[in-house]
């Protein structure tokens, strides 16, 4: 358990995760590499993750027809790249679970909210980033912090509702 990392909420923050690096720093198990050339990578694609996947994720289950198919084509075109940056290693920092897993973690439990308002399968798209999904969640922290998928789907109809989507 000390090298288990909690996920607070569905949608972890870039500030909270740096905050928790910094003030419980631990040798064994940093969530940011130490070398400075890794560290602005992982921003690079943590900042990724923040702004080029929500964003395209929120417009799939916002919008219809060619607003929905263009936010869904950007969406699978970003998780591709994703994938690149992942090749074979088992996490994105290598053999270790680390900040931009739990970045992108956070949005696993919406994969199937988007496939089912998109039409597109991810395991079709993208299986090693995929299986790197289903490697994360078998984390004890990762399961139990991440909120049950049909809910998500649940919520997001709810809110369709809400604002007439």
């Amino acid at each position: 358990m000390a090298n288990e990392v909690i996920l607070l909420g569905a949608r972890a923050s870039l500030f909270c995760q740096r905050y928790i690096d910094e003030v419980w720093k631990d040798d064994r198990a940093p969530l940011m590499p130490l070398d400075p050339y890794q560290q602005a990578n992982v921003r690079f694609w943590a900042n990724f993750v923040d702004n080029k996947i929500y964003d395209s994720a929120t417009r799939i289950w916002k919008n219809k027809g060619q607003a929905r198919e263009a936010a869904k084509e950007e969406f699978i075109e970003s998780l591709k790249l994703i994938e690149g940056g992942l090749g074979e290693k088992a996490y994105f920092g290598g053999e270790s679970f680390g900040f931009n897993d739990i970045t992108l973690i956070s949005f696993a439990c919406r994969i199937y909210t988007l496939e089912m308002h998109g039409n597109f399968s991810v395991e079709k798209e993208c299986p090693k980033l995929m299986a790197w999904m289903k490697r994360c969640k078998e984390r004890e922290s990762v399961a139990k912090a991440l909120p049950d998928p049909h809910k998500v789907h649940e919520l997001v109809g709810q809110l369709k509702k809400m604002f007439g989507l």
